[in-house]
């Protein structure tokens, strides 16, 4: 733990070896989330920032990178894929679905990074003509760094279904 109320000056307060791989690190409030490569998410309460306390885990092939859209965690898994996981109660945080982000395809899944986005309703046309309008459904998405095979676009509306909008292949 670093103290960096003072970024000239960093303080070293404690050590302790809790992590396996740590990737990527998130705090929302008093809880830190951690992206925790095969070691999977950890959820950690910060109350006391001069000792975290684990509050919670969640068993991940490869836990790379994460993204919060409360009460959803985007984790990517790696060769999991995309898992959402519903961390609303950071000491039982649980794993509600895994997408295979290549569909149909016997490759390996591989993502490295993952970001939310929410995405306003917007204006459409009614009819043929376009002379009536109406809106689509606001919704969130989600985009993943795929490896060699680019970028996916999932709408993660749905917390248990994932939808994939796109397919970006080299």
């Amino acid at each position: 733990i670093v103290d960096v109320r003072n970024p000239m000056l960093p303080k070293l307060l404690s050590t302790e070896k809790v992590l396996t791989d740590p990737r990527r690190m998130l705090a929302q409030g008093d809880v830190l989330y951690i992206a925790d490569g095969p070691g999977g998410v950890l959820t950690l309460d910060l109350t006391n920032p001069d000792k975290p306390k684990v509050l919670g885990h969640i068993p991940t092939a490869e836990a790379r990178s994460i993204a919060l859209s409360w009460p959803w965690l985007y984790i990517a898994d790696g060769p999991g894929g995309l898992v959402t996981a519903d961390v609303a109660q950071p000491e039982a945080p649980r794993a509600l679905a895994a997408l295979d982000l290549n569909g149909e395809s016997s490759l390996p899944n591989d993502a490295w990074d993952v970001a939310v986005l929410f995405q306003y309703s917007r204006a459409k046309a009614k009819d043929e003509t376009g002379t009536a309008l109406e809106r689509t459904k606001a919704r969130h998405l989600a985009a993943i760094a795929a490896g060699l095979d680019g970028v996916r676009i999932l709408d993660v509306t749905e917390d248990r279904k994932s939808t994939r909008l796109n397919s970006s292949h080299r």
